[in-house]
């Protein structure tokens, strides 16, 4: 890892997962094992992590003026076994945050991550590390998933299956996060990417920006970012989509192995429904102007044309769709998702209306249907 804070560690041995975790990273840190210390400690600035037992023997600096150079440490105190007494004697103690075990070992690692940035923050919103596990809904289909952060405008969740970009999905809020009997928040993948996950050896994270939430959604995700502004919540079962990234030995072989699993599933989506051959002139329209494509197939889904060199992967357009005998042309927004080199390009069509995806499926049967 890239130049850090100091960090120092004092406890009994409890925080063996953080020590791991440190050393993965590649972290130098100094352990202060609690039975060679004295009755009080002078730390220097950096990261200092404890628990309960150590906590008052402490002494953070505590100066008027805060300056990049002169900053007292940032403290994490850690209980294993939660009592109001622990919380209040870290809380005494000046700990910035307060974290309960067990943790998800993704969450650890978001929080660790950020306490370790030595650096400016760029974000205008906090995220906030959660580790929790949620429902998630895509069209129809509901799966368990882990949601891994929280900010006001968006979300992170941990997969085990790839979501493509620009899908719409709905998350829910559970009762234990926000005190509602589930609250569902819905907003578009803006980013798939594969992760190396210990236990399982594959996993996405998929990253979330919100919809336009009306009142009620912000004041909840508001009261959920509230319980987190002192650590991550503890969970009592951790899954296995959600474990802890392992160590490198073979995360190139699992990326590329990840990649090419999020390729099949975009083939998947747009050559599972029926396809009829379309070898007509399609009307792109995308940011830098309209350009005239030659089609090849077309489904619900998305459509497949000829090469275009001025159309490139991620590329969002507007496509005019012609059908038999039809004047009106059929308007979808879609993007680009796959380049077949020779053979053309393949176009995914973005989430439609019921009475666009009627009009689609209709366009698509009046064609000549593929074998």
């Amino acid at each position: 890892m890239q130049a850090h804070r100091p960090v120092a560690i004092l406890d009994d041995g409890e925080l063996k997962d953080v020590r791991a975790l440190l050393r993965e990273l590649d972290v130098s840190y100094v352990d202060l094992w609690g039975e060679t210390i004295g009755d009080q400690l002078n730390l220097p600035s950096g990261l200092f992590l404890t628990t309960p037992r150590y906590a008052s023997r402490v002494e953070l600096p505590r100066n008027g003026h805060r300056t990049a150079r002169n900053a007292p440490p940032a403290c994490i105190g850690f209980i294993d076994d939660y009592t109001r007494t622990a919380h209040a004697m870290l809380r005494r103690s000046g700990c910035d945050q307060i974290v309960r075990l067990p943790i998800h070992p993704y969450a650890l690692r978001l929080l660790l991550l950020r306490a370790l940035y030595d650096g400016r923050e760029h974000r205008s919103l906090m995220r906030f590390p959660i580790g929790a596990g949620v429902q998630a809904r895509e069209g129809l289909k509901r799966s368990d998933v882990t949601l891994a952060d929280l900010s006001e405008n968006g979300c992170q969740l941990l997969c085990t299956e790839p979501i493509i970009p620009d899908r719409k999905i709905s998350v829910r809020l559970a009762r234990s996060l926000t005190s509602l009997p589930g609250l569902w928040v819905t907003g578009s993948v803006i980013r798939c990417s594969p992760c190396h996950i210990s236990g399982n050896g594959r996993g996405f994270t998929i990253a979330i920006r919100f919809d336009r939430l009306d009142r009620e959604e912000v004041n909840s995700v508001k009261a959920v970012l509230a319980k987190l502004s002192e650590g991550p919540l503890p969970v009592a079962n951790i899954t296995t989509a959600g474990s802890t990234p392992s160590s490198s030995q073979g995360k190139d072989s699992f990326t590329q192995r990840a990649t090419a699993s999020l390729k099949r599933l975009l083939r998947r989506k747009t050559a599972r429904d029926p396809r009829c051959i379309y070898p007509r002139p399609v009307i792109a329209l995308g940011d830098k102007g309209a350009v005239v494509v030659s089609g090849r197939n077309l489904s619900e889904r998305g459509i497949a044309i000829h090469p275009c060199p001025k159309l490139k992967l991620g590329n969002r357009l507007k496509l005019a769709l012609y059908g038999k005998d039809q004047k009106t042309p059929l308007v979808v927004h879609a993007s680009v998702i796959r380049d077949d080199g020779p053979k053309g390009l393949v176009l995914g069509f973005e989430e439609a209306s019921p009475l666009l995806a009627e009009a689609l499926q209709r366009l698509v049967t009046t064609q000549s249907i593929m074998a």
